[in-house]
This record gives C-alpha cells, sequence and structure tokens, in this order.
C-alpha cells in the first residue's frame, strides 16, 4: 500500500508516494501523550495496591524477622496489643481490599466497555480462589468475610467507572 507523502517526522506532504501515512508531529506526541497517562493509569491502580498490599502482609505478619528484632531490641513492647488488633485487621482485609481492587481494575481496563461480563469474571475468579482454600492441600484459610469483602470491593469498581463511563457520554 503506498501514501501520499513521504516524510512522517516533519509533517511536510511533499506528494511523492510513500511508504509511511502522512503523521504530523502533534499527532506522535498525542499518542505519546495517551500512552504516558495509560501507563500512570495502570500503575497507580493496579501495581501500586499489588505491592503495597504484599508489603504490609509481610511487615504485618508476626514471623517476619524484621519484627522479631524490633521487639529484641525493645522498640516493639507488650503495650501494643491494640496495635496487635488494628494490624490484624489491615492484614487480613486490607491485603484483600487492595488485591480485589487491583483485579477488578485489571479486568475493566481488559474487558471495557463490557462491564457486566468483566464484573462476572471478577466475582467468579474470586470465588474461585477463596474457594480453594477450603482444600487442605491449598495454603490459605478460606474466610467468608474475605470474600465478601471482596466482591464489595469489586461491585464498588464496576458501578464507579460505569457511572463515571455514563456521565463521560453524557458530557460528549
Amino acid at each position: 500500500m503506498q501514501f501520499s507523502g513521504n516524510s512522517h517526522l516533519t509533517g511536510v506532504n511533499t506528494g511523492k508516494p510513500g511508504l509511511i501515512p502522512f503523521i504530523r508531529w502533534t499527532e506522535i506526541l498525542s499518542i505519546q501523550n495517551d500512552m504516558k497517562k495509560t501507563i500512570c493509569i495502570v500503575f497507580l491502580n493496579i501495581f501500586i495496591p499489588l505491592l503495597v498490599g504484599v508489603i504490609i502482609y509481610l511487615w504485618i505478619d508476626r514471623d517476619v524477622y524484621f519484627l522479631r528484632v524490633l521487639k529484641d531490641l525493645g522498640l516493639i513492647g507488650s503495650g501494643s496489643e491494640s496495635l496487635g488488633k488494628i494490624a490484624d485487621l489491615i492484614r487480613n482485609y486490607g491485603c484483600d481490599l487492595l488485591w480485589a481492587y487491583a483485579l477488578s481494575f485489571a479486568l475493566l481496563l481488559t474487558l471495557a466497555p463490557d462491564y457486566m461480563q468483566a464484573l462476572f469474571f471478577c466475582i467468579g475468579f474470586e470465588t474461585v480462589m477463596e474457594g480453594i482454600q477450603i482444600i487442605p492441600s491449598v495454603s490459605g484459610t478460606f474466610d467468608w468475610r474475605d470474600l465478601l469483602l471482596e466482591w464489595a470491593v469489586s461491585i464498588s469498581v464496576f458501578m464507579y467507572y460505569k457511572m463515571k463511563g455514563n456521565e463521560h457520554e453524557k458530557n460528549n
């Protein structure tokens, strides 16, 4: 296929046949800006929640070496019982919340604009992953509260972005 013009870098159309379509620098910069936005959105909404969840899980887990060292140094005393309960809540449910958000957002990006298909896939995946923890040979503990939290997060994410999409369509 031949295109009119041969300078896609300068935006000058010479009228001579070429192999590359006529593209202006502003179009290239626009594509680059869209890619940067997409990368930033993916980083903030998928990778950061996953990373924070892993850090919380590792840092708050009682068997982590770092916490034993702090206890041995006397930096964490016996008066931290209330912090322990809060830390357990954050470890047990905060990580699930972050991971469910990251999964929901990743599926939203992958399967949009079919919100219902993405939501059903997300809820199904969360149910299977929590459900297999009933099997004794699988690591983890089944907790119906984890499942309810993950479903609530997923439904909230999809409802929010569905409303944002409807709002965007009304404005355009």
